[in-house]
C-alpha cells in the first residue's frame, strides 16, 4: 500500500515557483490563494526583524481562509555572525509569536530548540499559523 501512495504521488504533476519570496511576491501568484505554504529556511534570511515580518505578512496574504503556513528558522550563533555578517539573532519565541496581528493568522504551534555544539547556529524555532476565517 505504501508504495502505491508513493508511487501514485510521483506520477502526480507538480508545479512549483521560483522567485524571491522575501519581496513581493510575482502578479501571477498574486491572484491565487493556497492551502499550504511552507517557509522552512527562508524567512530566516531576512536581514531585520521589520523585512522579515513584511515577508511574513506577504505570504500570509496568499493563504486561503483557514489555510496553514509552516516554517523553521535556524537563528546564527554569535560566531557565525561575525564570519558571515547575516545576523539574524532577532528571531525568537517573542518575535514569532508578535506576527499573528498584523498578518490576521493565529499561532497553532511554536517550538524553540537550542542548539548545542554547532558552531554555526545557537537556536532552531519550528511554527504553524493558521489565517484566519
Amino acid at each position: 500500500r505504501n508504495r502505491e501512495v508513493v508511487e501514485h504521488a510521483r506520477a502526480l504533476l507538480w508545479n512549483y515557483h521560483v522567485f524571491d519570496c522575501l519581496s513581493t511576491w510575482p502578479y501571477q501568484m498574486r491572484h491565487q490563494s493556497y492551502d499550504l505554504i511552507t517557509a522552512i529556511g527562508i524567512l530566516g534570511l531576512s536581514p531585520s526583524a521589520n523585512q522579515y515580518k513584511a515577508a511574513f505578512i506577504e505570504i500570509c496574504g496568499n493563504l486561503t481562509e483557514g489555510g496553514v503556513i509552516i516554517g523553521a528558522d535556524w537563528v546564527r550563533s554569535d560566531e557565525f555572525v561575525e564570519v558571515d555578517i547575516h545576523d539574524n539573532r532577532y528571531i525568537d519565541s517573542c518575535h514569532i509569536v508578535s506576527l499573528k496581528e498584523s498578518a490576521a493568522v493565529k499561532l497553532l504551534s511554536l517550538n524553540s530548540v537550542e542548539i548545542v555544539g554547532d558552531e554555526n547556529y545557537c537556536r532552531l524555532l519550528v511554527w504553524a499559523f493558521r489565517k484566519s476565517a
